[in-house]
């Protein structure tokens, strides 16, 4: 039997079998409907519109007659051979006759069924009598010519010495074989012959693909079978038929190619991805690399498994149960399951499903990918505790706890503000000093002091007296400075403790030793009382407290004993010998050692003091650990960049400073560039651009050695320092940068950098001046490097939009194929029409921006939402003006939806303002849209689309593009634009 493809051979039964035929397939529901007809059957059927593609039974007939067909062809899929039954309307009269025979596949599944259709029992007793009745030898021979002249295969004979007896009419004209120089190549004709001889000499048919050349000069490919047979006059010749299976083989390629592309995108996804059939819910069906790795998985396991070789059985229920919620309510479903990867750590994975729709309307599969936010779920939960931590010692501290900007102004207080100053908390946020009252002496040295620490960013402390709702009080206040990612003072954080017992503990032991020591001992700070050789008179209660020793033990030993740096004793016991009883306190912070081996950080306030005739040091000693780690975390902030991690620009040119020496030498720079952020951030939303930012950032330290210095320059610049690198060695690590960055994606978005080096190898200019001629390097590089680049980004946005609407690359051809003709018409020139091209393919890609939920809605949109698509050319506008490729055709995107009554969007252009282009592709994109429907829209035919543009021609359209496009438009059949 001669074999050809699926397609192939019904598009050659549907061609030349003149009789009424169709092919019915049914959804899973049980539903028939027809998947293709030819012309016949649409006249038989008298319907008199065409059959759409898939049109379900009850769309083509009424319902009783709907019915009936339902019926038969449910009986063909139970009757071994075929079913026959005849169809009757509404009034009883016979009208059909169906003839049914299913189809079945390699796995003898029923797939389809084949029908014929009879009008009458006459007619189709004629039709049998003709097919049991042998014809005579004249009818014979003209029903021969007649299938040899109409066969749209190739059909040829030849003899033992390859001389060609017969050749049908299409491989001639397709192949010229037949006369002296037919178009195939020496090669192939010798093919041929061996072929030839093969099938004379075993006696049998021989079944192959072939490569021959046609007239046109193509090359194409033939399924051929070969056999033997005996000729009229006794002779044994070879008979030859070919189907060209070239476009078939184009697509089983593209096809191909088309998979290898898309598993080559998901291996090259950093998130691991999975599908999930409806048949199984406790399975995968694919998975991307990053899911093996994460899951430590084979290479064939992680083509299809079942969820319970990787998930223990509390996650295996949680996870099969969300894919069942994903099946059952069709839409996306987000979840957070807690799983274990193959390196047995608890990992939290945020999960994303989104489900895939068959015809019919239900979840064919889901396309699953997480995230791990394991990390980032610890740090907002360890953010959170240092939020509430923060928040319970600044609310329930004793201190007053003030934090103000550059002007001044308070962004915090705590409670005590109010019970200090008689203040409502809420209302001292904002204001001044002054305008809450204070003491303008109090006010003018506090400004002073503010001032100092915002111009330095270096801490200050000071000592005031202030005016309280219970008289003069006296604080002893602490200013750290706050510091924004550049580096910079944003605000400075005070921290005030009331220090009055401490000042009339002073002036009690001047005056009475009795008052002195209950004073001391109500301190809630630890309290020393020691001579200027360090020995210990005295201390509080808290000091027993908080040093873990007795009071019998303290009074023994010396401060030196549990100071936690002993070698300055000599130091300290001079500075306690020349104080005076008038100098002010001595503030230092130092490290005190607990009777438990603990060391603490301490801040000392020491000063000399004169009581029953002798000199001695009062010491008032606070725990400053909180503080420490405040401060800490706040220089880590300092110094770092929040976003990335990296150093920030303050802390490199600090560095660079330290670095700038001779022994140093030689240094290296780059100066590194993030291209296309500010297409990113435009398209998809800052968010995007900064895990754009944190990708660059691993990148870099990925390529980096650990004694490399890297940090963020500022906005989509990075600088890193290479200490003790020549130019050589700094070329070998841009290479790595730029080897890494060519696999680099972050989703369908392509990673770029450009770099610039320079190297400091003898002394003379600072390293400043080498880091501009990086910069400089970088420019001129990114001068040649921004047009491809950008390109590339802009073609992941095209591809996403296609796989979030009707945006496809389908609809882009067709459109282009209306308004290239359009505009030849329109005398438009090869420059033009390569503009025009071009504006085809961009015009919706601003649509990026709009949510895929708006653009797939089939309800109408809400005011919001109708706000939402309308910004879509001004969005599209700014992504083509972002790319020097592009810019030239970023006002036909914008004004693509401009109408020639001025009644448009977005500027609301009339007649010749709008660019000539844009009003072009208005008209073809309406033609598509009406003829090819939305979700919203049903399509309507050839005829109704062209009726509608001449509707709203000089209203919508331009009234002489309009009278062109309904000329070109009636010229070429509607099936001319649907290829």
């Amino acid at each position: 039997m001669f074999h050809m493809s699926p397609k192939v051979q019904l598009d050659s039964l549907f061609d030349v079998i003149p009789s009424p035929i169709f092919v019915v397939k049914w959804t899973r529901d049980g539903a028939f409907y027809f998947e293709r007809v030819n012309e016949s059957l649409q006249r038989e059927l008298g319907i008199g519109e065409k059959i759409a593609p898939r049109a379900m039974l009850r769309d083509v007939f009424e319902d009783s007659l709907a019915s009936r067909w339902q019926h038969a062809l449910e009986r063909a899929l139970q009757v071994e051979g075929g079913y026959e039954q005849e169809i009757r309307g509404k009034d009883d009269g016979l009208c059909w006759y169906l003839r049914l025979k299913p189809i079945c596949d390699d796995g003898r599944e029923f797939t389809a069924i084949l029908g014929s259709v009879v009008r009458k029992p006459s007619e189709q007793r004629l039709a049998e009598t003709c097919c049991t009745n042998p014809l005579d030898s004249s009818q014979e021979q003209s029903l021969l010519q007649s299938i040899l002249h109409h066969a749209p295969i190739g059909i040829w004979v030849v003899d033992e010495q390859q001389r060609p007896l017969l050749v049908n009419r299409h491989f001639y004209e397709k192949t010229g074989f037949g006369r002296e120089n037919p178009s195939l190549t020496p090669s192939e004709i010798a093919t041929c012959r061996s072929t030839d001889v093969r099938v004379l000499r075993e006696g049998r048919s021989l079944a192959f693909e072939e490569r021959i050349t046609y007239l046109d000069g193509n090359q194409h490919t033939l399924q051929t079978i070969k056999t033997p047979i005996e000729t009229f006059d006794g002779r044994v010749a070879v008979l030859g038929l070919g189907v060209d299976i070239t476009e078939k083989k184009a697509a089983e390629n593209v096809s191909a190619q088309l998979l290898r592309e898309q598993q080559l995108l998901l291996d090259n996804i950093d998130i691991p991805i999975w599908y999930v059939s409806h048949h199984d819910h406790d399975a995968y069906t694919r998975a991307n690399r990053a899911f093996s790795e994460f899951f430590g998985l084979g290479e064939q396991d992680a083509r299809d498994g079942a969820f319970a070789t990787i998930l223990a059985s509390q996650a295996l229920d949680t996870h099969v149960e969300h894919n069942r919620q994903a099946f059952a309510n069709g839409e996306n479903l987000r979840t957070e399951e807690w799983v274990t990867d193959y390196r047995s750590r608890r990992r939290l994975l945020s999960v994303d499903r989104n489900p895939i729709l068959d015809v019919a309307g239900r979840v064919e599969r889901l396309v699953c990918s997480a995230v791990d936010i394991t990390d980032q779920r610890r740090m907002e939960e360890r953010l959170r505790r240092r939020e509430a931590q923060f928040k319970a010692l600044a609310e329930n501290s004793p201190d007053l706890i003030t934090r103000v900007d550059r002007a001044f102004r308070r962004l915090y207080t705590n409670p005590q503000v109010e019970r200090v100053f008689a203040v409502d908390q809420d209302e001292a946020i904002g204001k001044t000093n002054r305008e809450l009252g204070v003491d303008a002496e109090i006010t003018a040295l506090w400004e002073e002091t503010l001032h100092q620490v915002f111009a330095t960013g270096e801490p200050r402390t000071r000592e005031w007296p202030v005016c309280s709702t219970d008289g003069t009080r006296y604080f002893h206040t602490r200013l750290v400075p706050e510091f924004d990612a550049r580096g910079e003072v944003e605000s400075v954080l005070s921290i005030s403790r009331d220090i009055t017992a401490f000042k009339e503990t002073q002036w009690a032991l001047r005056s009475s030793e009795e008052k002195y020591r209950a004073l001391i001992e109500q301190s809630g700070e630890m309290l020393f009382l020691h001579d200027t050789e360090g020995r210990i008179l005295e201390v509080n209660a808290a000091t027993i407290n908080q040093t873990g020793y007795t009071r019998e033990e303290l009074l023994n030993m010396e401060v030196f004993d549990i100071h936690a740096a002993p070698s300055r004793h000599q130091e300290m016991i001079g500075a306690w010998r020349s104080w005076s009883l008038n100098d002010p306190p001595l503030v230092l912070e130092s490290e005190h050692v607990h009777k438990s081996g603990a060391v603490v950080p301490v801040e000392v306030s020491s000063r000399k003091i004169s009581f029953g005739g002798g000199e001695y040091i009062m010491a008032l000693v606070r725990d400053i650990t909180e503080r420490k780690r405040v401060e800490e975390e706040i220089r880590y902030r300092s110094f770092h960049d929040s976003l990335t991690g990296l150093y920030n620009r303050h802390f490199l040119e600090e560095e660079m400073m330290w670095l700038d020496v001779d022994r140093q030498l030689p240094i290296s720079l780059m100066m590194v560039d993030l291209n296309g952020l500010k297409l990113v951030n435009d398209t998809y939303g800052h968010h995007r651009g900064d895990q754009m930012l944190q990708k660059t950032a691993e990148i870099l330290e990925d390529c980096c050695r650990a004694e490399d210095i890297i940090g963020r320059w500022g906005g989509d610049e990075f600088v890193v320092v290479l200490p003790d690198t020549g130019s050589e060695d700094a070329e070998r690590i841009h290479r790595r940068i730029r080897h890494a960055c060519e696999d680099a994606f972050l989703g369908p978005i392509p990673i770029s950098m450009t770099v610039g080096t320079a190297t400091k190898e003898s002394p003379g200019y600072g390293l400043l001046q080498y880091l501009t001629e990086a910069e400089n390097q970088m420019y001129r590089l990114k001068l040649g490097e921004s047009r491809s680049q950008k390109s590339a980004v802009i073609h992941a946005l095209l591809r996403t939009l296609s796989e979030k609407s009707y945006e496809t690359e389908t609809h882009t051809n067709r459109m282009k194929d209306i308004a290239l003709k359009i505009g030849r018409d329109a005398g438009l020139g090869q420059a033009e029409l390569r503009q025009l091209d071009l504006v085809v393919q961009l015009h919706d890609i601003g649509k990026i921006k709009v949510p895929e939920r708006i653009l797939m809605k089939t309800d109408p949109l809400s005011k919001e939402e109708w706000e939402i698509v309308r910004a879509h050319p001004e969005s599209g506008y700014r992504i083509a003006r972002s790319t020097e490729e592009f810019a030239h055709v970023a006002e036909e995107i914008l004004a693509h939806h401009e109408w020639w009554d001025g009644s448009g969007y977005p500027r609301g252009l009339r007649g010749d303002q709008i660019p000539l282009l844009a009003r072009i592709v208005a008209i073809a994109d309406a033609y598509e849209a009406m003829t090819k429907g939305r979700s919203y829209r049903a399509p309507v035919s050839h005829e109704e689309a062209i009726a509608e543009l001449v509707r709203h021609s000089g209203t919508q359209f331009d009234p002489a593009l309009t009278d062109i496009a309904v000329r070109v438009l009636q010229q070429e059949p509607a099936s001319r634009f649907e290829q």
